[in-house]
């Protein structure tokens, strides 16, 4: 019962958010990836490491490929752990906003940012600035009804960063079909992801509002063996540290773990992923070798350190 009031209201949240969005532009830009290597190396022969770097906000996603000499990706990450060590010791979200601000500046300073935003307007995405006032006036009022139900293994309305593997970003429109169809009576279910496939696509990879993406941390992957036989399951976490800073007070991850938000499994390319952040801007650094790391801000953030029981 208790599980489907909690979704009753983050279905409630979408709906709202998509109205609260309607005046923006039916279809936000989305800026295709650029290449460019940082910096020339002094040698031919030095090996390149490619980083995708996204930019999320409200209304569009900008996309960067940037490729950094080994040199400076040994810069970049440690960085990220210098980051990591300083949200450790963070104990105010005023401070943890100061050290999202330094990241920005040092950011800046690799080249990592697109050429066409500021530092400043950075520091107003991660910080949580430009999350939409509407829905974060929602959630105001929703966790002041609910406060106490909230765990230690969840936030709301928070400041987000971590370094993972495991980890899947999805765009809006999944969890829009999903809603709609656990609301729908269940003769006319088969009916919305029929008709619903075509926006389900648009949503996704046209993200109009981003505002709403989903990160998914662990889940169950698909696999064949080598004769063709399968598929066959087999369940995988997420591994690496996540810090967050919000109505919760600081709640962080650090070693394996699984998302545990009540929305169904995202899915993927031969894996479901469990769903851990909703509503996530911010900034969103990938590469092969080292996976995401992330800082920004999300309306709400539930991880654990066990699987969903319903998976």
């Amino acid at each position: 019962m208790e599980k489907n009031i909690v979704k009753k209201e983050l279905v409630v949240t979408v709906v709202f958010l998509f109205i609260a969005v309607s005046f923006q532009p039916v279809f936000a830009d989305y800026i295709k990836p650029t290449d460019k290597t940082l910096i020339e190396s002094k040698s031919d022969s030095d090996e390149k490491v490619e980083y995708v770097i996204q930019i999320v906000k409200t209304n569009k996603v900008i996309e960067n490929k940037i490729y950094l000499t080994q040199q400076q990706a040994n810069e970049l990450e440690n960085l990220i752990e210098n980051i990591r060590f300083d949200l450790n010791n963070s104990e105010s979200i005023e401070e943890t906003s100061e050290i999202y601000n330094d990241t920005i500046v040092s950011i800046n300073g690799l080249g990592l940012l697109p050429e066409d935003m500021t530092v400043e307007e950075a520091q107003r995405l991660v910080t949580g600035c430009e999350q939409n006032p509407k829905i974060v006036k929602l959630l105001e009022k929703l966790y002041n009804k609910h406060k106490r139900s909230l765990d230690a293994n969840e936030n709301k309305l928070c400041l987000i960063s971590g370094k993972t593997d495991g980890t899947y970003f999805l765009g809006p429109g999944y969890f829009l079909i999903d809603s709609l169809w656990w609301l729908a009576p269940s003769d006319l279910r088969d009916f919305i992801l029929f008709f619903l496939a075509i926006p389900w696509i648009i949503f996704n990879y046209i993200n109009p509002f981003a505002i709403v993406n989903l990160v998914g941390f662990g889940g169950i992957s698909e696999y064949y063996t080598p004769d063709g036989s399968g598929p066959y399951y087999k369940p995988f976490s997420a591994s690496g540290w996540i810090s967050t800073f919000g109505k919760n007070g600081k709640i962080e991850w650090t070693g394996n773990f699984y998302g545990h938000l009540p929305i169904s499994s995202l899915p993927a390319l031969f894996a479901e992923y469990h769903a851990g952040v909703f509503g996530f801007t911010g900034l969103k650094i990938s590469s092969e070798p080292s996976g995401y790391f992330f800082l920004g801000s999300s309306l709400w953030v539930k991880i654990d350190y066990n699987p969903p029981s319903n998976f």
